[in-house]
């Protein structure tokens, strides 16, 4: 019986140790969110807009949130062990006026990891939500420090998050009435 019962714990829980698998090691999905409007008032990036990111478990390790009308590119690489994964990619998002913006991203979890935008680094400690303005000559990008864990992934989930928060609502909304629209 007592064989019987450390073999049963050595499989279910020793077995993902030898083998390197948890569901910590799963590289959780990527979701790009495209929101249209036909408003004539709509303000980009709140009433429509372009959302990639990716969740991890319940966490969400990295959300870039634009005001772009078209979707952007990325591809990854997951690496992990049962300690945990890295996501590793690159991607472009699509500017109105100017090249894309290109992108760069490695991410351990929310807290730990990196994202460049054309050679600029965004550190994670600071925040893994990335507001983007697709519009001039040059994107203007926002770091946010959030708790985005609890967003709903659509885009009515997300266009409420942006009413209700004041820094996103503000920032896409100067955007529109700075004339840079």
């Amino acid at each position: 019986m007592k064989l019987r019962l450390f073999v049963a714990v050595l499989i279910s829980c020793g077995w993902p140790l030898l083998c390197g698998c948890s569901d910590a090691a799963k590289p959780g999905t990527t979701f790009s969110i495209l929101g249209t409007s036909s408003q004539e008032d709509a303000v980009p990036g709140v009433d429509c807009g372009f959302v990639l990111g990716k969740k991890h478990g319940n966490a969400v390790l990295f959300l870039i949130w634009t005001d772009g009308r078209t979707p952007g590119t990325w591809s990854e690489t997951v690496t992990g062990s049962y300690f945990g994964s890295v996501v590793k990619g690159t991607g472009e998002l699509k500017m109105q006026e100017a090249q894309p913006l290109k992108f760069e991203l490695e991410a351990h979890d929310p807290n730990v990891g990196w994202i460049t935008f054309d050679g600029v680094k965004y550190d994670f400690g600071a925040g893994n939500l990335f507001l983007v303005s697709t519009i001039g000559p040059k994107a203007t990008i926002k770091q946010l420090k959030k708790d985005i864990s609890n967003l709903t992934l659509d885009w009515e989930g997300l266009r409420a998050f942006a009413s209700s928060d004041a820094e996103i609502a503000a920032y896409f909304g100067s955007r529109k009435r700075s004339g840079e629209r």
